[in-house]
C-alpha cells in the first residue's frame, strides 16, 4: 500500500486547479489492515495548494519531486488480528468530542432502517423491476455479445487492412520493377540500334574494302601477265644476244686462223659489227620500253602501300595479305632484272 512520499508524510495530490493531501493511513481498515493506534498529528495536518501561482511554485516542485520516490507498506502493517490494536477508539472519541451532527447522522441513519410493510403496489413494482432486470441481463448479455461479434470484425477488418497494405506493397514494388525493366530495355534498345548502325557501317567499309581489292586483283592480273610478257621477251632477246655473240666470238676465231683473207675478215668484222650494234639497239630499245613500264607503274607500291594502310591487320581475310606480299615481291623481281642487264 502507498503510504507516503519523499518529504511529505502522507500522499501529495496535484490536481488542475489545486494541489492537496492524502492520508492513506486513516483508512487502512478498508483494506484489510488493523488500524494500530493512534494518528500523529502531522500526519493528518491538513495540505491545500490552490492554483499554480509564484507563492505556491516551489511547493509543486516538492510535490512533483516527491512522487519519484514513494513509500510501500504491506508487511509492516500486517498483524495476527485485523481489528483495532492500541489506543485507537480513545483517539477517534476525542476526535469526535467537538462534532454535534454526528448523532444526528446516525439518528436519521436508524430511522430509515425502519422500513414500512409493503403493499401490492410496491410488490408489483418489485416484480417488475425483477423483470426489468432479467431484460437487462439479457440486453446486456446481447451487448457482450455484439461487442464480441464486432471486435472480431474488427479483427477480420484489421486482417483484411493489413493484406491489402501487403498487396498495395507489393504491387507498388512489383510496378517500380516493371518501370526499371523497361528503362533497362530501353536503354538496351538504343545500344543496340547504335550496334546495328556501327554493323551497317562495318558492312559498308568492307565492301568498299572488297571493291578495292577486286580492283587490285584486276591490277595483280594485268601486271602479272605484263610481267609475263616483258620476261619471255627479254629471256628472247638475252637468247639471240648470246647466240649472235657465240657466232661473233666463233666468226672472229675463224678471221684469227685465216690471215689470208683479211679483206674477208673486214667485212665480216664491219658486218658483224652492225649486226652487233643492231642488237644492242634492240636490246637498248627493250631495256628501255622495260624502264618506262616499270617507271610508269612506280604509283603501284604507294597505291599498295595505301590499300594496306586502309586494311586493318586483325580484320582483313588472309588473301588481301597473300596479294600485298606478290605484288611486292613482282617489283622487286623486276628491279633485280634491270639492275642487272
Amino acid at each position: 500500500m502507498l503510504c507516503s512520499c519523499e518529504g511529505f508524510p502522507n500522499v501529495p495530490l496535484m490536481g488542475m486547479r489545486v494541489c492537496i493531501n492524502y492520508n492513506p493511513m486513516l483508512a487502512i481498515r478498508q483494506l484489510g489492515y488493523p488500524m494500530r493506534g493512534a494518528s500523529s498529528e502531522e500526519i493528518i495536518v491538513p495540505f491545500v495548494a490552490r492554483g499554480f501561482i509564484e507563492a505556491n511554485a516551489k511547493i509543486l516542485q516538492r510535490v512533483r519531486k516527491a512522487w519519484s520516490t514513494v513509500e510501500r507498506k504491506d508487511k509492516e502493517l500486517r498483524g495476527s488480528s485485523n481489528g483495532i490494536i492500541g489506543g485507537y477508539q480513545k483517539w477517534l472519541k476525542s476526535r469526535m468530542q467537538g462534532i454535534t451532527w454526528l448523532p444526528k447522522l446516525k439518528g436519521l441513519s436508524r430511522k430509515q432502517a425502519e422500513v414500512p410493510e409493503e403493499n401490492e403496489e410496491v410488490q408489483a413494482l418489485k416484480a417488475k423491476l425483477k423483470k426489468t432486470r432479467v431484460v437487462k441481463e439479457k440486453l446486456k448479455t446481447a451487448v457482450t455479445r455484439v461487442r464480441k461479434e464486432c471486435d472480431e470484425l474488427r479483427e477480420v477488418n484489421m486482417t483484411i487492412v493489413e493484406a491489402l497494405e501487403r498487396e498495395t506493397k507489393r504491387a507498388r514494388k512489383e510496378e517500380w520493377s516493371e518501370n526499371k525493366f523497361r528503362g533497362a530495355l530501353w536503354g538496351s534498345s538504343n545500344k543496340l540500334k547504335l550496334r546495328k548502325a556501327k554493323r551497317e557501317e562495318s558492312r559498308m567499309e568492307s565492301m568498299m574494302l572488297e571493291d578495292k581489292l577486286k580492283v587490285c586483283q584486276r591490277s595483280k592480273r594485268s601486271l602479272t601477265e605484263q610481267l609475263s610478257i616483258t620476261e619471255e621477251n627479254m629471256l628472247t632477246i638475252i637468247d639471240q644476244y648470246k647466240e649472235k655473240v657465240n657466232l661473233a666470238a666463233s666468226h672472229g676465231q675463224r678471221l684469227e686462223d685465216e690471215h689470208a683473207k683479211v679483206s674477208t675478215l673486214q667485212i665480216e668484222r664491219e658486218a658483224r659489227e652492225r649486226v652487233i650494234e643492231s642488237l644492242h639497239r634492240e636490246a637498248m630499245k627493250w631495256m628501255d620500253r622495260f624502264t618506262l613500264t616499270l617507271n610508269g607503274s612506280q604509283e603501284l607500291p604507294r597505291l599498295l602501300a595505301r590499300a594496306k594502310a586502309m586494311v586493318d591487320t586483325y580484320l582483313a581475310p588472309d588473301e588481301v595479305h597473300g596479294l600485298f606480299d606478290y605484288c611486292q615481291h613482282m617489283i622487286k623481281l623486276m628491279t633485280r632484272i634491270i639492275k642487272n642487264h
